[in-house]
């Protein structure tokens, strides 16, 4: 099976099998097909690097996004989404493998992945509802030392930026420092594929179909909160579903993308600091040209806008530090680089 993915050829195939180093070419592709029929008969969604029933400390997460392809022809737009688990405990694991029956040989050499919309239900959203929460605690148990430790850790970053600046830095930035004083994971995560959804993610039956799809792969793996991030198009779309039946999907838990998140804040403070003479300061200091500039601050340009917020936050976190080394009697180094702070 490795050289007939490698080199797609049958008469290379038979060419080695006549010579005694493997198996014909169609024996290899009756086997491969029966090896996908008892994967999909064991289960419909998950293959065997997903464990069943792992300890409590593990989690269970499914990521669903748009892929558009553009051909002569047109475009194609599906659905695609990704499983991934984190298992705790790995020693203590006892892996549940799902049985599977018997097959009798068939001969079959291809698979039928045909796909129906049929198999879809339809999903309208009529009247839009807004969500009811009970608040039963305004902040995390874990909260205020999470935060306390993160800000020691961002001020111990700035102090040895700060002190490295007359020379050549030999402090990485804030994403490299914190890589490195990090904790290491110690388990890898394991990532699996969903089916693809052969229709645009922007319909609610896609959406609503990704929620089921999450909601069954998520039972069979044994875990009691169906935990999904969509990006925020998506999520769009999912909070109305779920907000317009609370009880059917009571255990669902639907976040959007990191990025998404972040560049609603980047958004906003380009908002905020429209006027301020903040583009002028990026300008002047060489971060970027005028062409650039509205990309920067509506969060579009991901990349630059962050490069450009991360340099200017510097400045006034080092004037700041400054005052308090004089007000602290730390002149001698506060004078030693008062000239680069400056």
């Amino acid at each position: 099976m490795t050289l007939r993915h490698m080199f797609r050829s049958s008469e290379l195939i038979t060419l080695i099998s006549r010579l005694g180093h493997c198996e014909n070419y169609s024996f290899s592709a009756e086997l491969e097909t029966a090896l996908a029929i008892m994967v999909e008969k064991s289960s419909y969604l998950l293959t065997n690097q997903i464990v069943t029933n792992p300890p409590e400390n593990s989690l269970f997460h499914s990521d669903f996004d748009n892929f558009d392809q553009f051909t002569t022809a047109g475009s194609v737009h599906t659905a695609h989404g990704i499983m991934l688990q984190e298992v705790g405990d790995q020693g203590d694991i006892s892996a549940e493998t799902r049985e599977r029956s018997s097959l009798q040989r068939t001969k079959q050499r291809s698979l039928d992945i045909s796909f129906s919309s049929s198999e879809m239900p339809e999903c309208y959203i009529t009247k839009r509802r807004s969500p009811s929460f009970t608040i039963t605690e305004w902040t995390c148990p874990s909260g205020p030392d999470a935060v306390q430790q993160a800000s020691r850790k961002n001020v111990l970053w700035l102090f040895s930026r700060w002190i490295s600046s007359n020379v050549d830095q030999e402090v990485s930035s804030w994403a490299g420092f914190v890589s490195l004083t990090g904790e290491f994971p110690q388990q890898t995560t394991t990532v699996d594929y969903y089916p693809v959804i052969n229709h645009p993610i922007t319909d609610y039956k896609t959406v609503l179909q990704c929620l089921l799809n999450s909601e069954a792969a998520t039972r069979e793996v044994g875990q009691e909160y169906v935990i999904t991030t969509f990006d925020l198009g998506v999520c769009m779309k999912a909070y109305p579903i779920i907000w317009s039946d609370p009880s059917r999907y009571s255990k669902h838990i639907v976040m959007m993308g990191s990025f998404h998140i972040v560049c609603g804040y980047l958004r906003m403070l380009g908002k905020k600091m429209s006027g301020s003479g903040l583009d002028d300061i990026f300008i002047e200091g060489g971060l970027l040209t005028s062409g650039s500039m509205q990309g920067v601050m509506n969060g579009k340009n991901y990349s630059r806008s962050m490069v450009c917020h991360k340099t200017m936050l510097k400045a006034p976190e080092r004037l700041l530090m400054t005052e308090f080394l004089k007000k602290s009697e730390k002149g001698d180094l506060c004078t030693s680089h008062g000239e680069k702070v400056s």
